[in-house]
C-alpha cells in the first residue's frame, strides 16, 4: 500500500465552519457557547516517504540507541522510506576493545561490520535485509561507518537491528550489538488505514500531524497523541507555583532553610464531534504512558484511541488539561513547614487547547 506523507503546517487557515451550538451537550468546551471555529492547514507540502539515516549512538541509562539524522521529512520513520545506518567508528571499537584508547583512523578502518535488520508486524518478523558496509567518512571521533541501505516494507510497524562487529587486523576480536541492547525503532503507515493524530508542539508552536500521512480514514481507529510539553505550555507551567512547603538542609555553611516542592502531574482529556458541532462527544480521558511510539525516551505522552465514523465528513476536537500538584513529602527528612496534608493532591490550573481561544476547535478532514 502506497503511504503519502503530508508535512504539516504549524498555522491555521481561516475560519470554515460555525459550532452551531444550541444547549448543554453541544458545545466545544465546558460552559461555552457557540462560536467559530478555526481550521487546520493539512494542505501542507507533498512528500513521499523520504530518506534519513540511523545513527547509533550510546543510550541515555546504558546500551545502545538510534538517532535519526538528515531525514527529508520529519523525526519518524515510515514504510516506504529508505534508510541507511551510520555507525562512530570510536564508538565500535569501544565496543570490541572496552579497555584500549581509540586508535588513528587508519587502524579504526580496518573494523568489519553487518547489521542485520529486521521488519517486524507487531512481534512477526515480516522479513529481514542484511546490510553491510558501503563506506567510511570524516576524522578522528566524527569517523562514520555508513551501510548500505534499505527501504521499510509495507506493514512494518518497527524496525530492530542486529550489529556483528569484527577487526580485520585481529580475527579473534568479535562483539556484537543488538537487542535487548538496541530498542527496536518504531515504525509508522504500517497499520493503514488506522493512523496517529499527535499533538505536541515545537519551540512555542503548538502542532498537528497525523503521523502516518495525510489525512485520518473513515471507519478506522485513530490513535490519539498528546505530548507532555504540549501540556507545559497550554497550562503555562512556568507560571505554577510548585511549593509545598520548606525544609532544613546542611550545607557548606552550616544549616539552611529552604523551599521544598511537590510533583506536577496531567490529567488530559479530549472531545470530538462528528457532526459539524452539533453535539461533541463526553470527554474522554487519554492514558499517560513513558513508552509512546510518539515520543522518545523520557518523555510521557498522553494516548488514546478513536473509531472515526464511516459516514463522517470531518472531526472537530478540543483538548482539556489539568494540572496537579501532588504534595509527596517524603524525599524530605527535615520537614519544618507544610503548606499541605501528605499526598494531598491540589488541582493547579484547568486550561482548554483550542487553536484560537474559546470556542473554537481543531477540524480535522477524513478521507
Amino acid at each position: 500500500m502506497k503511504v503519502n506523507v503530508r508535512r504539516v503546517q504549524t498555522g491555521m487557515a481561516a475560519a470554515s465552519a460555525l459550532l452551531a451550538a444550541t444547549g448543554t451537550g453541544t458545545l466545544g468546551c465546558a460552559g461555552e457557547s457557540q462560536g467559530t471555529s478555526d481550521e487546520q492547514d493539512l494542505t501542507g507540502v507533498a512528500a513521499n516517504p523520504g530518506s534519513a539515516q540511523l545513527e547509533l549512538s550510546p543510550g541515555p541509562t546504558g546500551g545502545f540507541t538510534t538517532a535519526l539524522l538528515n531525514s527529508t521529512t520529519d523525526e519518524f520513520v515510515r514504510v516506504g522510506e529508505t534508510i541507511k545506518v551510520v555507525l562512530p567508528a570510536w564508538l565500535l571499537w569501544e565496543t570490541i576493545y572496552p579497555n584500549d584508547p581509540v586508535p588513528d583512523d587508519a587502524r579504526l578502518k580496518k573494523l568489519k561490520l553487518t547489521v542485520k535488520a529486521s521488519f517486524l508486524d507487531k512481534k512477526t518478523t515480516l522479513t529481514t535485509k542484511t546490510l553491510t558496509l558501503a563506506g567510511w567518512g570524516g576524522t578522528s571521533y566524527s569517523l562514520n561507518a555508513t551501510t548500505t541501505q534499505l527501504v521499510i516494507p509495507a506493514k512494518t510497524d518497527s524496525l530492530t537491528l542486529a550489529i556483528t562487529i569484527k577487526d580485520g587486523a585481529n580475527s579473534a576480536a568479535s562483539a556484537q550489538i543488538g537487542s535487548p541492547q538496541l530498542p527496536a525503532v518504531p515504525v509508522f503507515g504500517g497499520a493503514l488505514p488506522a493512523k496517529s493524530l499527535l499533538l505536541d508542539n515545537n519551540s512555542g508552536v503548538l502542532r498537528q500531524r497525523v503521523v502516518d500521512g495525510d489525512l485520518l480514514v473513515k471507519g478506522a481507529t485513530a490513535t490519539i497523541g498528546f505530548s507532555d510539553w504540549r501540556a507545559d505550555q497550554i497550562v503555562d507551567k512556568t507560571s505554577l507555583n510548585l511549593q509545598i512547603g520548606t525544609a532544613t538542609f546542611n550545607g557548606r555553611f552550616g544549616q539552611m532553610t529552604s523551599p521544598i516542592f511537590g510533583t506536577l502531574s496531567y490529567v488530559v482529556s479530549y472531545a470530538v464531534s462528528f457532526d459539524g458541532g452539533q453535539t461533541f462527544q463526553p470527554e474522554k480521558q487519554l492514558t499517560p504512558t513513558t513508552a509512546s511510539r510518539l515520543l522518545g525516551a523520557g518523555r510521557t505522552d498522553y494516548e488514546g484511541a478513536e473509531l472515526v465514523p464511516a459516514t463522517a465528513t470531518q472531526m472537530l476536537f478540543y483538548a482539556h488539561v489539568k494540572a496537579v500538584l501532588t504534595a509527596d513529602y517524603a524525599p524530605y527528612p527535615t520537614v519544618t513547614q507544610k503548606w499541605y496534608s501528605d499526598n494531598q493532591q491540589v488541582q493547579l490550573k484547568d486550561a482548554y487547547d483550542n487553536p484560537s481561544g474559546a470556542f473554537t476547535n481543531y477540524v480535522f478532514p477524513l478521507q
